[in-house]
């Protein structure tokens, strides 16, 4: 099955306009307790981080307030996701003053930012991601990562089919409940 974000016929039929890229429940709460993963990961407001799937900045809103000026990096290939994020969620004067970066490739490569940083984020994407793009994340990693640099990413196994088919058929959404997720973190080094 094609990613939902492959440029396929199948990887857009998924992208409804109705779903804005996860559960609405508990929006704010997932959120914090991503950011609270990252912190016991050793995250400081100093440190780089770039959050691969950023979407409508479900954990980046509350990353980018945490981290100083220029130390978020987003990547998000469903555009109308990150403009949710950037215009409706963070605050303009966070945006001005907090100087996030934002890239819409949808393979997902680090590069695009020149930077090298300390944590990569990927949550909830490698459930949903092409081995192609999970892959080139990787290579990412190694390449774009400080010594010692963190990855830390989700996969639920279910997911898959049971988005594609609230997704194909509009049953209804993903939540955690409906699936138990794996937290996997790497370390460069």
């Amino acid at each position: 099955m094609p990613s939902i974000y492959e440029d396929t016929e199948e990887g857009r039929n998924t992208e409804r306009a109705d779903f804005p890229g996860f559960p609405s429940a508990d929006f704010e709460k997932a959120g914090r307790e991503q950011l609270s993963y990252l912190l016991l990961a050793g995250l400081n407001p100093d440190s780089r981080l770039v959050d691969v799937g950023c979407g409508v900045l479900r954990p980046g809103y509350w990353l980018i307030h945490f981290l100083d000026s220029g130390c978020y990096f987003g990547i998000e290939p469903h555009k109308g996701r990150l403009e949710m994020g950037v215009n409706i969620i963070l605050e303009p004067e966070v945006l001005k003053a907090k100087r996030p970066r934002f890239d819409t490739n949808p393979h997902f490569d680090t590069s695009v930012f020149g930077e090298k940083f300390d944590f990569f984020l990927a949550y909830s994407i490698w459930t949903h991601a092409s081995k192609r793009q999970i892959q080139t994340m990787l290579d990412s990693f190694l390449r774009d990562s400080t010594e010692g640099g963190i990855f830390l990413t989700s996969y639920c196994r279910q997911a898959v089919r049971i988005l594609t088919t609230w997704a194909m058929a509009g049953t209804g959404p993903v939540t955690s409940r409906t699936c138990p997720v794996a937290f996997i973190t790497v370390v460069a080094g």
